[in-house]
């Protein structure tokens, strides 16, 4: 079915520069489609979406949004929260003054049972590593040993 192209509010000398400034590369896109529908380089989704190397429901899509929501809608890029991280701030401050303390723990495995026995949640050695490691900044504070003939040099 034929679907009409909306009106595009925008002039198309405002959607270039707009497209030149824009660095997010989906926003990017679907800027540079209303500039070649404002600038009539593009009468149709088909040719828009040729001009572009995307699908015509892709175009179609796009469209849909910019009716609805204008170009702010269109602009609005869904991003996935992800996955929660596994200790809140104050369990993280928590842990952070733990491993400022001179004795310390003595392994990475050490501060896995710590923060199962104290805030009840099961980590990963992996994640407690790079939590510890590369986020936080530390290392465990107990020294490894040395063999007992080394003598020590003043």
């Amino acid at each position: 079915m034929y679907q009409e192209i909306p009106p595009i509010v925008e002039d198309a000398d405002t959607l270039k520069q707009q497209f030149t400034a824009e660095r997010h590369p989906v926003k990017r896109q679907r800027l540079h489609m209303l500039y070649l529908l404002a600038s009539r380089q593009a009468t149709t989704r088909v040719t828009a979406a040729a001009l572009l190397g995307l699908s015509r429901n892709t175009i179609g899509r796009w469209l849909a949004l910019y009716t609805t929501g204008g170009l702010a809608g269109l602009l609005q890029v869904y991003r996935p929260t992800g996955k929660a991280p596994a200790l809140t701030a104050e369990q993280i401050a928590q842990l952070q003054t733990k491993l400022a303390d001179p004795t310390g723990f003595a392994s990475y495995e050490a501060i896995r049972v710590w923060i199962n026995t104290t805030f009840g949640t099961t980590m990963t050695l992996n994640a407690v590593h790079k939590l510890v490691r590369y986020k936080l900044g530390a290392k465990p504070k107990v020294p490894r040993p040395t063999n007992p003939k080394k003598t020590r040099t003043p």
